[in-house]
């Protein structure tokens, strides 16, 4: 989650990373990836309050996020959540992954076709092998 200009903005990270000033890396103590991501999107009004707090620029810190008032469901309910959510956010994971692939791919084909350095036939070839 974003802390500092602007507060709030949320992302997930499929693959480890570094996390440098203005980024916070949270999950809840469930581990629930979607419980954690879609409970911090509810949240999302009472952080982005903190947009405007700054002398500079907007930013939260541990201590005001943790003072954000929030409903803590127990773990059957948090089981539960993930148990649908889950599986809906892997599909879409696995569409954007996609969509990557797709967007890569065009990129190296389509100045290639365009400078005729490539036929389309070749290219089909091409596309069959990698799916």
């Amino acid at each position: 989650m974003s802390v500092r200009a602007p507060v709030g903005d949320l992302n997930i990270a499929f693959e480890d990373c570094c996390v440098g000033r203005g980024v916070a890396a949270l999950r809840h103590v469930s581990g629930s990836a979607s419980f954690t991501y879609y409970a911090l999107s509810v949240l999302k009004p009472e952080i982005a309050a903190y947009d405007d707090s700054g002398t500079v620029f907007g930013s939260i810190g541990k201590k005001q996020l943790g003072g954000i008032a929030f409903v803590a469901p127990d773990d059957r309910v948090i089981a539960a959540f993930d148990g649908l959510a889950g599986p809906v956010d892997a599909r879409i994971r696995i569409a954007l992954e996609q969509a990557d692939t797709l967007a890569a791919l065009r990129d190296t084909l389509l100045p290639k076709l365009i400078s005729r350095e490539l036929r389309i036939s070749d290219a089909e070839a091409l596309v069959e092998e990698a799916a």
